[in-house]
């Protein structure tokens, strides 16, 4: 007795230097491979693949005990043992690292901020308050029932629990592919800055002039010099600092020859792209209004950026771009008023003539006040048309038709991804490793539950459904607990999965919603006030 605690001290004992050193040496060798990767996404690779290591260990030594059992109840293996001894470490190593985790993942959003313990721990904790106590609470009632409470009996069930991990490699590699996105999102939004115009290329350029007239400074003053040698009395009045005044002449007139240049060249480059834009392709026809809007406004600042392109200029460049920021900026705060009065209320501010900022807040005041107006009359004439016809007005029941769902769920028109997801999404790796953990989850960490109960009802020969009646009430206790954990994440599991493969509304959905009115005609996006319940409400108003 006294040397199988001392082997399983020994055991634990290794784990806890097993563990944090191999995730230690996965970091550091990552460093070489891959050079590309920050420290925080290597430290999460590397938890990552400490946790399947873990996970193979635990399955290998389960499957080699489940496949060679000869009695459920009485054939015993000491290697069961010996691996809960030595895997106990990890749950508490799991949560160390999850922590130290989440302090780099802060660190790295925002390097400048002072981060506090308890901060860290209080958002991991909210995060992953399932993982923690299951890590935290797992060993402690879980080893003493594999140690003691079972009476060495029972290894082939044991070995079916530690089975439960085999779907671990596969959440760990659709982890590591995700991470991967994530960083290449990131960085690309690092380089954003750096795609736009070069704002410093003004300066550059001034000082590449001076660079150039410091050197026919030199040239002047070099052949001033030399000069100066053979023509004696020369030499004493001239000075490297004051050239001549052919060279000042000289000078200038080279300047005057590069500014008529640069304006040749400008004046050609536009009169190009003019003619350019003259020959382009018509304008197609549109259905809707907001469309053809979108469109003229894409191409005006496509314009702009083809301008800023083609131009010589640094000044002129960023005037250009400037104009295409402008309508960009215009366009917006178009959106955000129609978000908020809705797109009448942008008709009625756009036919404004432009004002200043200061005038700015009473057009929009005027604005809404017109378009309520409008409103309040199409509604009455509408009400008083339909009325004399003994009918509904039709503004309340034709959108009626657009959802067909419950009043409590939000009306939803299609899932839109983000670029690395739908990349992700057609990745071949990507989806067959999202099967295989569904699957292997399914099959290994909640149906294998029902299969022990199963197999010791054909072991007891009793009724399947009677087994639980005649096992003792900590096995049935510490099986349901279990169960019902793997149950809780095996949905979660299947909503992601469900809500990532969903696919947005297909083209003739969309053509009905727009054929019915139901798209905004402004700007081709639902309106809040377009959408509508069951029974004919608002969905916002009857949700506020």
């Amino acid at each position: 007795m006294k040397n199988a605690k001392m082997d399983g001290l020994f055991l634990f004992t290794a784990g806890l230097v097993f563990f944090p050193l191999s995730h230690v040496l996965c970091t550091y060798f990552q460093k070489f491979i891959f050079t590309h990767l920050a420290y925080v996404d290597r430290f999460s690779i590397s938890t990552r693949f400490v946790s399947a290591l873990q996970a193979l260990a635990a399955s290998a030594v389960g499957l080699k005990v489940a496949l060679t059992s000869t009695d459920i109840m009485l054939h015993r293996q000491s290697i069961l043992t010996q691996y809960a001894c030595f895997g106990l470490s990890y749950f508490y190593y799991d949560v160390v690292v999850m922590f130290i985790g989440g302090y780099l993942d802060e660190k790295h959003e925002n390097p400048q901020r002072d981060l506090h313990f308890t901060h860290v721990w209080s958002k991991l904790y909210k995060k992953k308050k399932l993982i923690i106590l299951h890590h935290i609470f797992l060993p402690i009632f879980g080893f003493p029932a594999i140690t003691m409470w079972r009476r060495n009996k029972g290894d082939f069930f044991l070995a079916c629990v530690y089975m439960n991990e085999m779907s671990t490699p596969f959440l760990s590699f659709k982890a590591i592919l995700e991470k991967d996105k994530q960083r290449q999102s990131r960085a690309l939004r690092c380089l954003e800055p750096y795609n736009n115009s070069p704002h410093g290329r003004p300066k550059d350029r001034a000082s590449g002039s001076s660079g150039v007239v410091h050197t026919v400074h030199g040239s002047s003053v070099g052949s001033s010099g030399r000069r100066s040698k053979s023509h004696g009395s020369r030499s004493r009045s001239s000075s490297p600092a004051q050239p001549p005044e052919w060279a000042k002449q000289l000078l200038e007139q080279q300047q005057a020859n590069a500014a008529e240049l640069k304006r040749l060249q400008n004046e050609l480059a536009s009169s190009s792209s003019k003619v350019t834009r003259k020959q382009r392709a018509p304008d197609p026809e549109f259905r809707f209004s907001g469309n053809k809007q979108q469109y003229e406004l894409n191409r005006d600042v496509m314009e702009k950026i083809d301008e800023a392109l083609e131009s010589l200029d640094a000044d002129e460049r960023s005037a250009k771009l400037k104009e295409g920021k402008d309508l960009l900026l215009q366009r917006n705060k178009h959106i955000l008023l129609a978000e908020k009065y809705g797109w009448d209320t942008v008709a009625c501010y756009t036919a404004e003539p432009l004002a200043t900022d200061s005038d700015d807040e009473k057009r929009i005041r005027k604005a809404v006040k017109e378009c309520k107006q409008l409103r309040d009359e199409k509604k009455r004439s509408a009400t008083a048309k339909h009325k004399a016809k003994g009918g509904v007005p039709q503004q309340f029941t034709e959108r009626r038709v657009f959802f067909d769902r419950p009043a409590a769920t939000p009306p939803v028109a299609g899932k839109f991804h983000s670029s690395h997801e739908l990349e992700m999404r057609k990745s071949t790796l990507y989806l067959t490793n999202g099967v295989l953990l569904a699957s292997v989850f399914l099959f290994c960490r909640v149906l294998i539950y029902p299969y022990m109960y199963w197999c010791y009802s054909r072991y007891a020969g009793v009724p399947f459904l009677s087994t639980p009646f005649n096992v003792p009430k900590f096995c049935n206790t510490f099986c349901l607990f279990l169960f019902s954990v793997q149950v809780y994440w095996f949905v979660i599991i299947m909503q992601g999965v469900l809500r990532f493969y969903q696919q947005p509304l297909n083209v003739a959905q969309k053509t009905t919603y727009q054929s019915e009115g139901h798209l905004n005609g402004e700007n081709g996006f639902l309106h809040k006030n377009h959408l509508m319940t069951d029974d004919g409400k608002d969905y916002y108003e009857k949700k506020e």
